[in-house]
């Protein structure tokens, strides 16, 4: 009975071992623009887009130098900190999204990996162009 208890406890703690080294480990996310408004701005490390306006970007994560790479299996999802300030929106290709600016200020866009918040990318939302 003992040496069973021992045996399962073993294999659940290797099977957990084993499933940690397996997953990928977060490093960053590589966003790239597509399409949008001319004002619109996107780097790495921050979006920038007028009241109004929007951007379409490319977002793929990047994992730690050791793990292995994410693949389609792994479920990756943008989202606005402050719906109202920004919308992001999934597009119809893999991996885009739609940012819109609705109202002037700063927020971010997070990064959610398997079910996960990984990483905020900061959003600044310019005010509208006024044209005469």
């Amino acid at each position: 009975m003992i040496r069973g208890r021992i045996v399962a406890a073993w294999l659940l703690a290797a099977t957990s071992a084993l499933a940690v080294a397996c997953s990928p480990r977060y490093d960053s996310v590589e966003l790239r623009r597509v399409a949008g408004h001319p004002a619109a701005r996107v780097s790495d490390r921050e979006i920038t887009v007028p009241e109004g306006g929007l951007v379409v970007i490319e977002a793929d994560a990047l994992s730690a130098a050791g793990s292995r790479d994410y693949e389609a299996i792994d479920a990756m999802e943008l989202f606005s900190g402050n719906s109202d300030r920004v919308r992001v929106v999934q597009g119809l290709r893999v991996d885009t999204w739609m940012v819109l600016g609705v109202s002037q200020g700063d927020t971010e866009v997070l990064v959610r990996l398997n079910d996960r918040v990984e990483d905020g990318i900061p959003v600044r939302v310019t005010p509208q162009e006024v044209t005469p």
